[in-house]
């Protein structure tokens, strides 16, 4: 095999993670990641609550429209490979509910399929120390 071209199988793949998280970076860029990252979920959470409501932050509600109005917004901690994100959600008065978050989610997918991941060895384990 050459290089930069290997089969994608469990072996390699935790070889490149090894290889990405020993690469030194200059300065810390997950700071400024971390702020765009929440920049972006904010402005497509917002976007999506002015094409629910027909209607831009400020304007009034014409005659047709939705008789729905912004109700503020309130924090959500989110945690994600580049860290915890604190994230304004904007809501309505009846309820709004965003694409971009599902309800309740705390944890970015990565995360979750880490933990799973995790779990599953863990649990593998401890049946192999049950056998023996």
């Amino acid at each position: 095999m050459s290089g930069f071209l290997w089969k994608a199988t469990v072996r390699n793949v935790n070889r490149a993670l090894k290889e990405i998280n020993a690469f030194e970076w200059e300065g810390d860029y997950r700071p400024e990641a971390a702020n765009r990252l929440k920049e972006l979920f904010e402005e497509r959470m917002d976007e999506e609550l002015e094409q629910y409501l027909g209607r831009a932050k400020h304007e009034r509600r014409e005659q047709g429209d939705r008789e729905d109005y912004r109700n503020g917004s309130y924090l959500r901690h989110l945690l994600t490979e580049i860290g915890d994100l604190i994230l304004r959600i904007p809501r309505s008065r009846k309820r709004f509910v965003s694409k971009v978050l599902r309800a309740y989610q705390r944890r970015s997918r990565l995360i979750d399929q880490l933990l799973e991941t995790k779990e599953r060895k863990l649990s593998l384990l401890k049946s192999v120390r049950i056998l023996l």
